[in-house]
């Protein structure tokens, strides 16, 4: 497969100027966008009465309440363990009441197991983080945490030395950043047009008699479930079928890893399908990083050194795949990365530089010396 050089180049050169990048987001406007999502985004009555006696039923609450698997990023486990290791009473202590979280967590999970086969609910994803429960009837499936991902919230990755006080706390956000995820992106496409990304439907199902404020232990995610899927093995074959008049395609695709700084574009969560004889990708199961530091501010990404890091990553997936299975397709994604970075390395810059003026002004002159 060949490309006319010159056609590639002045696609590169246009596109990113029709291109209407959105969430670059004041406090302000994140809070809008935070009320949006909670006004359209909730799960409409047909999927909400299908739930319903599921959410109601004895065995599904407990599994809720219980203890999950304890998953602990880098910097905040190696935190942990130095102190443990310094003999810090509360780090010890601390190691010993994950570990007891993740003892009970299997024996609430194995429980569950049973109860969703005795509704004749399957599981799509049973080694997974997240259970992706579904029946034959619904055309919707329901994504449970089986994981709690801890973090120090605000850490500095560089250093070594104990900054969290021990408990730590599990993130609060975790599963329903896929709303907010799935929203950015689909206001996206719409903004600018994109044939070529399948915008996902995802909702919140609030979870009765619990509170509304906005957090995983009040809400569910509901997402549409995508018909004739490719299988994972099959994913590489459908990314090596794109041809030179798929260019469009590869574009936006890179387009949407920087818009939205994802992470992980791996074979679980990215897909090529065929929608009225024309191909069209498929982000299927994006969430925040486990170790995104658990606010909800991070749905904006107003955290300039984690979007670098996280747009970063994302684009070593994607040019890890096409290097390996459509390296024609390769100096779009690289182009798009290089753009991308520079313009983000320089937001983090000049984030910091604001930051460190704040503190300047905060901590006032300098005393004067004689």
């Amino acid at each position: 497969m060949k490309f006319n050089k010159l056609v590639l180049m002045a696609a590169l050169a246009i596109a990113p100027l029709s291109h209407t990048h959105t969430m670059n987001l004041t406090m302000g406007e994140s809070e809008d966008f935070k009320a949006r999502v909670l006004r359209d985004c909730m799960a409409p009555d047909a999927i909400v009465s299908k739930v319903k006696d599921l959410l109601l039923a004895e065995e599904f609450r407990s599994y809720l309440a219980a203890p999950k698997h304890v998953q602990i990023s880098w910097p905040a486990g190696n935190r942990l363990r130095l102190a443990a290791e310094a003999g810090i009473t509360a780090a010890k202590e601390e190691r010993a009441r994950l570990a007891d979280r993740t003892a009970a967590a299997q024996q609430s999970s194995e429980s569950f197991d049973k109860f969703c086969t005795s509704q004749e609910i399957t599981n799509l994803s049973p080694e997974a983080s997240t259970a992706v429960l579904t029946k034959e009837s619904w055309n919707f499936v329901l994504l449970v945490p089986r994981c709690e991902w801890y973090d120090t919230f605000d850490y500095d990755k560089t250093a070594l030395t104990v900054k969290q006080p021990f408990p730590m706390q599990p993130s609060q956000f975790q599963n329903i950043s896929r709303v907010f995820y799935t929203t950015q992106i689909n206001d996206f496409i719409r903004d600018n047009n994109f044939k070529n990304i399948h915008p996902l439907h995802q909702w919140l199902i609030h979870i009765p008699d619990r509170p509304y404020n906005l957090s995983d232990e009040n809400y569910l995610v509901a997402a549409e479930k995508i018909p004739n899927l490719p299988s994972i093995e099959a994913r590489a074959g459908k990314f090596s079928e794109l041809k030179a008049e798929d260019l469009s395609l590869v574009m936006q695709f890179a387009e949407v890893i920087d818009e939205a700084a994802l992470w992980s574009v791996e074979a679980s969560n990215v897909f090529i399908i065929e929608e009225q004889g024309s191909f069209k990708v498929l982000f299927l199961d994006i969430e925040k990083p486990g170790i995104g530091g658990g606010a909800d501010v991070n749905f904006y990404h107003t955290h300039a050194g984690e979007v670098v890091s996280n747009t970063r990553t994302g684009f070593e997936e994607a040019v890890k795949l096409f290097r390996a299975v459509n390296p024609a397709h390769l100096p779009v994604v690289e182009f798009v990365r290089d753009r991308t970075i520079a313009r983000r390395t320089l937001q983090r810059e000049e984030a910091e530089k604001r930051a460190q003026l704040l503190r300047e002004l905060k901590a006032g002159p300098p005393p004067v010396t004689e």
